[in-house]
């Protein structure tokens, strides 16, 4: 029986188009993520000149995710979940979801 030259352990190596996939719907998280701690920072500290240096990045950072098609829909789904979540709690209270 002949091995594979690909370890077992890695299971994107046989197709390198899931790898580059998977890389790119990373991306499109981290930048949602980003754009969470941009919007979080100017909630806490209000307006101030550093907030608007950070608000000057939202336009690029959702350019960003626009151009990166389908791959921000999983980051766009696992937020809009959490969102809902986040919502259903305050509403409820916490022990509302006990």
């Amino acid at each position: 029986m002949p091995r594979s030259s690909q370890p077992r352990w890695l299971p994107l190596g046989a197709d390198p188009s899931l790898t580059v996939d998977a890389l790119a719907a990373s991306s499109a998280v981290f930048v949602l993520i980003y754009l969470v701690c941009i919007v979080s920072y100017v909630r806490s500290h209000g307006p101030s000149a550093g907030c608007v240096a950070n608000l000057a990045l939202l336009p690029v950072m959702a350019a960003a995710l626009v151009q990166s098609g389908t791959s921000s829909v999983y980051g766009i789904l696992v937020a809009a979940g959490c969102l809902a979540w986040s919502r259903t709690r305050a509403r409820n209270g916490p022990a509302g979801l006990a």
